[in-house]
């Protein structure tokens, strides 16, 4: 049970990209993760989102925390910091504009496992790449 208020943050985060059908993962923290990584990373039509949560808005990211997102947003992802209903608002905004843009688009979500001859193929082509250049046949 969420007992902190950065905790409480991320409890109502968890339930809003529940509702609605984000693809979402909690990095390990502590010593076996990685420092500055976001919070909560996710996948929202095809594009990396992290998000930092944070207590209040008095509270702000860390030097690192900052750096990192700077780091996921010019290698084309999107990130969030999340400390109230509004910021939390926010976030679900963005996932319902990324989402309604995708399906304007025309894009249609695949099957689990549709594709998979297209990857194959891919795959094989750069095995036969690098076998050209002394690499794993």
């Amino acid at each position: 049970m969420a007992t902190t208020p950065e905790g409480r943050v991320k409890a109502r985060l968890d339930k809003m990209l529940k509702a609605e059908g984000v693809w979402y993962y909690s990095p390990q923290a502590g010593p076996f993760g990685v420092a500055g990584i976001p919070d909560r990373v996710a996948i929202v039509a095809g594009q990396f989102v992290g998000i930092e949560c944070k207590a209040d808005k008095t509270k702000k990211p860390t030097a690192l925390q900052t750096k990192c997102m700077g780091d996921i947003e010019r290698a084309g992802g999107k990130c969030f910091v999340a400390y109230d209903d509004e910021t939390i608002e926010a976030v679900r905004e963005y996932i319902r504009a990324r989402n309604s843009k995708r399906q304007g688009a025309g894009a249609q979500a695949e099957k689990p496992g549709a594709g998979a001859e297209q990857r194959d193929d891919r795959q094989a082509d750069l095995f036969e790449w690098a076998a050209t250049r002394g690499g794993p046949a």
